[in-house]
C-alpha cells in the first residue's frame, strides 16, 4: 500500500500487508507506518467504481455516540473483500473530524 499524505507534499509511506489482513489489524500497522497513536475514528471507503458515490461503501468502528448508520463494521472484513483485485483504490480515513485522508 502506497500512503501519500494528502494536501502535506510528496511524503509517503510503503507497507506490504497479505491480502487477507482484517481491516482493523491494517488500521494498526498504518498507525505504526504513519507515526500515530490511535487517538481518532477511522474508517476505510471503496467505491466499485470511482466516478458512481452510489456505490461506496464505508468500513469502520461505528462509535454509539455518532448515529453513522453507513458505516460498517470492520471487524471482520479483510483487506481483499474491499479490493479484490491488484490496483483497487481503497482510503483510508483517519482523525474524521479534521478529514485526514490517505
Amino acid at each position: 500500500a502506497r500512503l501519500p499524505e494528502v494536501g502535506i507534499g510528496q511524503p509517503w509511506r510503503r507497507v506490504l500487508v497479505p491480502h487477507t489482513i482484517p481491516l482493523p489489524r491494517l488500521h494498526r500497522v498504518l498507525q505504526i507506518a504513519m507515526g500515530w497513536n490511535e487517538r481518532h475514528l477511522w474508517e476505510f471507503r471503496v467505491r466499485a467504481r470511482r466516478a458512481d458515490p452510489r456505490t461506496e461503501r464505508v468500513y469502520g468502528v461505528p462509535d454509539p455516540r455518532w448515529p453513522t448508520p453507513w458505516v460498517r463494521s470492520a471487524r471482520a472484513v479483510p483487506l481483499c473483500a474491499l479490493a479484490p483485485v491488484e490496483g483497487a483504490a481503497v482510503e483510508y480515513g483517519y482523525d474524521l473530524i479534521d478529514g485526514w485522508t490517505h
